[in-house]
Order: C-alpha cells, then sequence, then structure tokens
C-alpha cells in the first residue's frame, strides 16, 4: 500500500492529565475511516476478523497519538484489557482509551558542576602473579573439607541482607561462593568484595553462621541500599580445600605457547577488567548524584508493571531450582516490605536515562549491544553468543541496552565534568 488508507489527523485525540507525567488519552476514529480501512484490506486480499481489524484500528490510533507528542513518551501506552476494544456496528465510530506517559521535565545538575572520579590502578608483577596464582588453585583438585577454613579454602555460603532497623529482609542469595583470601585482601562473594568478611570467616567450619552489620557493595541491587549499614548473615553450606595445580598444567589449560606468554595474557586480561570496572565506576558516580537530589517519581501503573515482571521472574527462577509454590510464596513475602521502594528507584534511573538520551540526542544501535556482550564475555571467560542466550533467557538483555546508554552518557558527562584521579585501593 503505497498511500495511507485513512487520513490520520481526522482521528479526535483528547488528553486528560494525570499525576506523575502521566495522561489519559481517548482516541475517536469516525466510521468512515473505518470504511476506508475495510476497503483497501479488500483491494490487498487481506481479510481479517472483527477482532484482528479492532486490534490495528487499536495500533492505528495509538501511534496517532504518540506521534503528535511533542517529546516521546519513556514508558510506552498502557492499553486496557477488561474488556477488550471491540468492533463497532457499520456507521458507528471506534473509541479506545488508554494512558500515555509524558516525558517528565527533570531538573538535572549540569555536567560542569559535577566531580566524577576515575579510579587508577597501575597493573604490576605482583598483581599477575597473584592472578596466576588465583588460576593455579582454580584449575586444582577441590575435596570437601570440614576443617576449619584457611587461607585458599573455598565455600559455598547463603547470604541474607536485613534492614537492621525492622528486621525485613532485603535480599536473599542461597549460594554464592568464595574463597577465603590471603591475610590483606579483600574476600570476594561471586567477584564482589565484602572485605568485612575476610575475618569473620577465617577458622569457621561447615554448618557455621556469622552475622555482622557494614555498608553493601554497589554491585548489590544496582546500589539501592545506600551507604547505611545493612546486616548480613552468611551460612556456610559447602567448604572444600584445593592443591594448586602446576603452572605448567595452567599453561597448557589456556592453550598457551610458554608460562611468559601466559604472563601477558593475565596482565591484558586484567587491564581490560580494570577498565571495565573503572567505566562503571565513574557511570555509578555520575548517576548517583544525579538521583539524588531528582524530584521525581514514576506513574503507578508503571511501578506495578515492573513489581509484576519481577515477581515472575522470581517465580521462574525459583521453579527451575527445583523450588515449591510455597518457596515462591516465602520469597514474594520477604521481598515485598523493600519491593517497591527498589522498584522505583531503578525507575527512577531509567527516567533519568530517557531523559538525558533524548536531551543529549544519543543514539543506540545493535552493534554497542553486541560489543558490551562482548565485553562481559571476554572478562567472564564466556562465548559472546553463550552469554547472549544466557541473558535473553533470563530476560536481562534490556538491561544490556541500558548499561550502553548510561555508559554513552557517562562518556558525554566526562567531556564537561571536572574529573578528579582516585587510588582504586582507597575506594575498596
Amino acid at each position: 500500500m503505497q498511500n495511507p488508507a485513512i487520513n490520520t489527523q481526522e482521528i479526535r485525540i483528547e488528553t486528560t492529565p494525570l499525576d506523575h507525567f502521566d495522561q489519559k488519552l481517548s482516541a475517536l476514529m469516525p466510521a468512515h475511516c473505518i470504511t476506508q480501512i475495510r476497503e483497501r484490506l479488500a483491494e490487498g486480499n487481506m481479510p481479517q476478523s472483527d477482532e484482528q481489524l479492532a486490534q490495528l484500528l487499536v495500533n492505528i490510533c495509538v501511534e496517532e497519538s504518540m506521534g503528535r507528542q511533542s517529546t516521546p513518551p519513556l514508558w510506552g501506552p498502557a492499553l486496557p484489557s477488561h474488556p477488550s476494544p471491540t468492533l463497532p456496528a457499520a456507521g458507528e465510530d471506534f473509541e479506545v482509551t488508554f494512558l500515555l506517559d509524558r516525558m517528565p521535565e527533570l531538573v538535572l545538575p549540569e555536567f560542569s558542576a559535577l566531580t566524577i572520579r576515575k579510579p587508577t590502578r597501575t597493573i604490576g608483577e605482583e598483581m599477575v602473579e597473584k592472578e596466576l596464582d588465583s588460576q593455579c588453585l582454580e584449575a586444582g583438585t577441590h575435596s570437601a573439607h570440614e576443617e576449619p577454613l584457611e587461607t585458599s579454602d573455598r565455600f559455598t555460603c547463603s547470604v541474607t541482607i536485613t534492614n537492621p532497623e525492622d528486621g525485613s529482609v532485603e535480599a536473599n542469595f542461597p549460594a554464592l561462593s568464595g574463597r577465603i583470601p590471603a591475610p590483606g585482601d579483600p574476600l570476594l562473594l561471586d567477584g564482589i568484595p565484602f572485605p568485612e568478611l575476610d575475618q569473620q570467616l577465617r577458622g569457621r567450619v561447615k554448618g557455621d553462621s556469622v552475622s555482622t552489620d557494614l555498608v553493601i557493595p554497589r554491585q548489590i541491587l544496582g546500589g539501592s541500599l545506600g551507604r547505611s549499614p545493612h546486616t548480613v548473615t552468611l551460612e556456610l553450606v559447602e567448604t572444600e580445600r584445593t592443591v594448586p595445580a602446576s603452572i605448567e598444567a595452567v599453561v597448557e589449560r589456556f592453550g598457551s605457547p610458554s608460562a611468559s606468554v601466559l604472563r601477558k595474557q593475565i596482565r591484558t586480561s586484567l587491564e581490560t577488567r580494570f577498565e571495565f570496572e573503572q567505566a562503571m565506576f565513574m557511570t555509578e558516580d555520575l548517576f548517583h548524584q544525579i538521583l539524588e537530589s531528582l524530584d521525581y517519581t514514576p506513574p503507578k501503573r508503571v511501578v506495578h508493571a515492573l513489581l509484576q515482571s519481577q515477581a515472575t521472574g522470581m517465580a521462574k527462577a525459583i521453579r527451575e531450582q527445583g523450588g515449591s509454590d510455597q518457596d515462591v510464596q516465602a520469597a514474594l513475602e520477604r521481598e515485598r516490605p523493600s519491593a517497591e521502594a527498589k522498584a522505583v528507584d531503578m525507575l527512577r534511573r531509567r527516567a533519568v536515562t530517557g531523559v538525558l538520551r533524548t536531551r543529549l540526542s544519543i543514539g543506540l544501535h545493535e552493534q554497542n549491544v553486541q560489543d558490551r556482550i562482548r565485553q562481559l564475555a571476554a572478562i567472564q571467560n564466556k562465548r559472546p553468543e553463550e552469554l547472549r542466550k544466557e541473558l535473553v533467557d533470563a530476560g536481562l538483555i534490556t538491561n544490556i541496552t541500558e548499561q550502553v546508554m548510561e555508559q554513552k552518557i557517562t562518556q558525554v558527562a566526562l567531556t564537561e565534568a571536572t574529573l578528579v584521579e582516585v587510588s582504586a585501593d582507597s575506594l575498596e
């Protein structure tokens, strides 16, 4: 169809502003437009059922309504589901009512008024040797060991984070893995540093439980728990002792021609990983400053939709791990007290990203997403296609898109903000 079937300017749209930059739209398509659409479909030999035609009319009305907005919406339309719009009788107009948010008029600080910290670190020989030792441990022989934990022992633990004021559960991780570090090094749980837990765990045995108050790392729940201390309770589920593999075995494992070449590869890998962490830190530093004084609350319908999506995802993950309906219900009950506040924080950040993307005219291409996945895959020692499938299956591919856009915004901010270099070690 080279020419439009109807003149969409004939669709009448009434707008009623609502709270939180939301609005109710009523779009009315005149009866003669419906006739024109029917005739065009007949000419193209594209028969439609009444239900299909009604959906087509909805799509045309919503698309036209969005096209008339001065700025694109952040969250998109919310269409009625009960009852669904139906096709009117012959000679009658078609009308559909739906919700569509307006781009919020956020008051954001100028980038030139901000100071962004840039972590710095020199990857020296000592770090390379330490990473090589770590690779020898990971490639070694692991056996169950129920004696007190010592340096290099490996363990699996459950971690519960609670609010010390009311005891409500903020997060629960049933199986995180770690290894007792050398004295002075931070303890890592699934790669996230918890330096305060080192002395708490050293000398403990399988089945022991430890509890302490500490500031939760920003990598947990996107930093939504802030900088106030929370109670972390950790229970040792499994403990293992490792006999490290030889350097020659690790060289063979990685397919390197020699130990010296492997050391160069390790140095490059450490530098790449640090550059990634450096960029992530600067992005978090930027968005923390922007969100600190942000006056914006997302529409309730958007918060509700996110909560529903998160609950569905949590239930799916629990069932895939063999959990029962009772396990699902218990998990949802644990999350309920703080779920809405966390959802609002996440949506506020997405709103900032959406507004800045529009104001700065930043584009996003599929290649940007692919590059990000390749970067993450290299850090996690996975194939890009393998990682992408995992992200898609877990419904997390949108998170990658958001990370890419935040990174692009940070790159613009860095051209205007004051940049201060700080030692990465001072931030741990």
